[in-house]
């Protein structure tokens, strides 16, 4: 009898040796699959399927202007858009193409505008290859990409000497800079922009040469971004 009774506890004790050890198994899996979640690792890991920026060009062929995407080796793999050339300046071009924030939109700008001052800006779907309503309507003399092709730093025309930043998704205006009255944008005083545009150093802030009576100096500006609660 007491050997019959030792042979059950024998087999108790092996299968709760069993469940231990299955527990810890599973626990550890457990762990493992949270663990992106539990160290902050799950917005590198969204981040990561977010979808790959194309590489997109403009190539002008015959009396068309064609925005389509290339490949490493800058073989044509797909026309995405067309427009027609007249007067030797074609109707759209290529304008920016985000490349953090890339939602299967790229932007191009209508020509003829940009000749006359005016930035217009319309979203091009990529996929479709159709043209929405314009995002910006702005005057501008000079306008720089940021270096993630997000956002656009424009230099408007005339005496007012503004510096606008906007966001190219949502066309929201950023940020804007108006230079004191005894302050330029260019050297000589004058009301005519002759500059190069800004330079970027971020996706945030860019520089410009700022002169005075004094002189000239390389100035700093910088979106404001809005505080987190």
């Amino acid at each position: 009898m007491q050997s019959k009774h030792a042979y059950i506890l024998a087999l108790l004790a092996g299968a709760a040796a069993l469940l231990f050890v299955l527990g810890i198994l599973i626990t550890i899996d457990l762990v493992r699959y949270a663990e992106p979640y539990l160290s902050g690792q799950s917005a590198k890991i969204q981040a990561s399927d977010a979808p790959q920026a194309p590489k997109l060009i403009t190539k002008l062929e015959g009396n068309q202007a064609n925005i389509v995407e290339v490949d490493a080796a800058g073989v044509v793999i797909r026309t995405i858009y067309s427009s027609e050339i007249k007067d030797h300046v074609a109707s759209f071009s290529l304008f920016a193409v985000p490349q953090l924030s890339y939602s299967g939109k790229a932007y191009v700008e209508s020509v003829q505008d940009a000749d006359g001052s005016t930035l217009i800006v319309y979203p091009l779907d990529v996929e479709t290859g159709t043209l929405s309503a314009a995002v910006l309507n702005v005057p501008s003399v000079r306008s720089t990409l940021s270096p993630d092709q997000s956002r656009v730093a424009v230099i408007s025309p005339g005496p007012n000497k503004n510096l606008t930043v906007y966001d190219l998704a949502t066309g929201a205006l950023l940020s804007s800079w108006t230079l004191a009255n005894d302050e330029w944008l260019t050297a000589g005083k004058t009301t005519r922009y002759t500059g190069d545009g800004v330079q970027w150093t971020n996706n945030n802030c860019f520089d410009h040469p700022v002169w005075n009576a004094s002189g000239t100096e390389t100035r700093s500006f910088c979106v404001v971004t809005p505080s987190t609660p």
